[in-house]
């Protein structure tokens, strides 16, 4: 059995330890860590390396700067573990996450994937607590947003797998796990989410923000892949077109209408 947890891993030198030990420490044993470094330019790599001379993680490196998905793909291609975990490389999760989710699976056949909650945390000290917002989802609930979260998941290897893992586009530099979770759902997989936090986001600022246009328009062309795979059929179509419109509007008036 056991789990595989991929880590992709960028620039990341003063975050990428406490990522590794919360790992390392997990109450649930069998676990290996494959981390792929997307060309990191400040001392992350050196860290990595570190660890894995050590004989803690498997690194890969990559030649050149690829993006997170084409990295979790290098992971997943030598994972050899029955369970894939996602994680973020500048993210820290609970001791016992992997044993929390593998207890899932173990107890619900049927489901191919089980999603946790999250704390976001921000440079400011702020946090704030993110649960799903339904515990199993249908393909409808896709129409809205991505109604699971990304990074606390844990797979059966098999389906992602049947997938072929993450697709590799332009579009889905951003947006790689909507597509994900659609191209799964296609597929005949399902997923569960459990109502606890056992995952913690760090947020940045002066990042180009996702509302940036060619992202809503990735957004744009991921919905419509995704939607068509589902044969969601004439009522997706409002919300296939919908990030295009929300591209034209001015941040500053979404975040007044949504509170952000």
């Amino acid at each position: 059995m056991g789990v595989s947890v991929l880590v992709a891993s960028y620039n990341c030198e003063e975050y990428v330890e406490e990522c590794l030990e919360c790992l390392l420490n997990q109450s649930y044993k069998d676990v290996e860590i494959i981390v792929c470094d997307d060309c990191s330019t400040d001392n992350t790599r050196t860290i990595l390396r570190r660890y894995a001379n050590e004989g803690k993680i498997i690194l890969l490196e990559n030649e050149t700067n690829s993006g997170a998905a084409q990295s979790r793909n290098k992971c997943l291609a030598i994972a050899t573990k029955e369970y894939i975990a996602i994680q973020d490389a500048d993210d820290y999760c609970t001791r016992k996450r992997l044993e929390r989710q593998v207890t899932v699976l173990e107890k619900n056949t049927s489901f191919d994937f089980v999603s946790t909650g999250l704390q976001k945390f921000y440079e400011t000290g702020e946090r704030v607590d993110i649960f799903p917002k339904k515990e199993i989802p249908t393909k409808d609930d896709f129409l809205l947003t991505i109604p699971f979260m990304h990074a606390t998941t844990l797979f059966r290897k098999e389906i992602l797998n049947r997938v072929n893992g993450y697709r590799i586009a332009w579009e889905t530099r951003r947006g790689q796990d909507y597509d994900l979770f659609m191209r799964i759902f296609a597929a005949g997989g399902r997923g569960i989410n459990i109502n606890e936090i056992h995952y913690f986001y760090r947020c940045f600022t002066g990042y180009t923000p996702r509302h940036a246009y060619k992202y809503r328009v990735g957004e744009f062309i991921i919905r419509y892949k995704g939607f068509k795979a589902l044969k969601l059929g004439f009522k997706s179509v409002p919300y296939i077109i919908k990030p295009l419109i929300l591209g034209l509007i001015p941040q500053g008036i979404i975040n007044k209408v949504t509170g952000h």
